[in-house]
C-alpha cells in the first residue's frame, strides 16, 4: 500500500487525500459537461455540485456520529474532529447529496431528476476513485481468503480480500453503463408511458438499484456483525437503496401500484370463474 505519496518536509501529501480530490475533479468535469449539453448554466451547476458536496459530508458525518454515538456523546467538538476519527455513513452521503441537490434544483427551478440523471454518472465515477484512494491507504480490506485475488497487508502474512478493488472496478463499470443507458433509455418500450415519452429519472433508479447491490455483495467479504437475518446495518440500508431504486423505476415507467392490486385481484376473480366454469361442467 502506498498510503503516503511523498513529503516536502513538514508537508504530507496523503494518497487517499489526493484520490478525493481526483474524484471531486472527475465528477465535476463529467457534471459540468453533460448540463452544458443539456443547456444547464455552467455557473449554477459548479455552485449546485458544491452544495451537494456540503449536505453530502454533513448528514454523512452526522449519520456516523449517531450509529457511533456511545464513542462520541454529546461532545460537539468530537463530532468533526477528522483527526480523532474520519469516519462517514454512505447512505448518509447520498442522502445528504439528494437532499442538496433537490434544494438546489427547486431553487433554480431545475427538473429534478433530469439534472439527477447526469449527476449520479459523476458521482459512480467519484466512487470509483475514491475506492482506489481506499486501496492505496490500506482501507477498507475484507475478510481473509485463500484465493489468488487476495492480497497481504504490510505486516502480515495472511491475504484478505481487496473490497475496495472490488468495488472500484464495479463503481467503473457502473458509470460507464449508466453512460450508455442515458443515450438509450428513451426508446425503451417498456419504460415509455401512454403518449411514449420517457421521463428523466431512469438513469437514478439503475444507479440506486445497482449501487444496493455493490454495497450489499461487497459487505459480505467484511469481517461486520450481522444485525438481522445475516445482515449487518449497511446491508440493509443497501437493501432499502435497491428498493427504492426500483419503486423510483416502476413509478417513472408510467405505471402505478395500484395496478399492481387491481391485476392481482383480476387474477383472483378470473381464478374463480374458471374454478365454478369447472364445476358447472361436472
Amino acid at each position: 500500500m502506498f498510503p503516503t505519496l511523498f513529503k516536502l518536509g513538514p508537508l504530507v501529501i496523503y494518497s487517499y487525500g489526493v484520490c478525493l480530490v481526483l474524484a471531486f475533479l472527475i465528477g465535476l468535469f463529467f457534471v459540468w459537461k453533460a448540463g452544458r449539453e443539456e443547456n444547464f448554466e455552467e455557473e449554477d451547476l459548479l455552485s449546485g455540485c458544491f452544495q451537494v458536496l456540503v449536505f453530502s459530508f454533513i448528514i454523512a458525518r452526522l449519520g456516523y456520529v449517531m450509529l457511533h454515538f456511545n464513542k462520541f456523546g454529546l461532545d460537539f467538538w468530537q463530532w468533526f474532529n477528522f483527526a480523532w476519527d474520519p469516519g462517514l455513513e454512505f447512505v448518509g452521503s447520498i442522502l445528504g447529496g439528494g437532499i442538496g441537490l433537490w434544494l438546489w434544483a427547486k431553487k433554480k427551478q431545475w427538473p429534478f431528476f433530469k439534472i439527477a440523471d447526469i449527476m449520479v454518472i459523476g458521482v459512480a465515477l467519484a466512487q470509483g476513485v475514491i475506492r482506489l484512494g481506499d486501496f492505496l491507504g490500506g482501507n477498507f480490506f475484507g475478510r481473509p481468503t485463500n484465493l489468488p485475488l487476495g492480497l497481504s497487508l504490510p505486516g502480515s502474512l495472511e491475504k484478505r480480500h481487496p473490497v475496495q478493488l472490488y468495488e472500484m472496478v464495479a463503481y467503473f463499470i457502473l458509470a460507464w453503463s449508466l453512460i450508455r443507458l442515458e443515450k438509450e433509455y428513451r426508446s425503451l418500450v417498456w419504460y415509455q408511458d401512454k403518449r411514449g415519452e420517457a421521463r428523466p429519472g431512469f438513469i437514478s433508479a439503475i444507479y440506486l438499484i445497482v449501487l444496493g447491490f455493490i454495497r450489499g455483495v461487497s459487505h459480505f467479504l467484511i469481517d461486520n456483525q450481522s444485525l438481522f437475518l445475516g445482515l449487518n446495518l449497511d446491508q440493509w440500508l443497501a437493501v432499502g437503496l435497491t428498493i427504492g431504486g426500483a419503486g423510483l423505476l416502476y413509478s417513472f415507467s408510467g405505471r402505478s401500484f395500484k395496478l399492481i392490486k387491481r391485476s392481482v385481484r383480476q387474477q383472483k376473480i378470473s381464478q374463480r370463474q374458471r374454478i365454478k366454469r369447472g364445476a358447472d361442467i361436472l
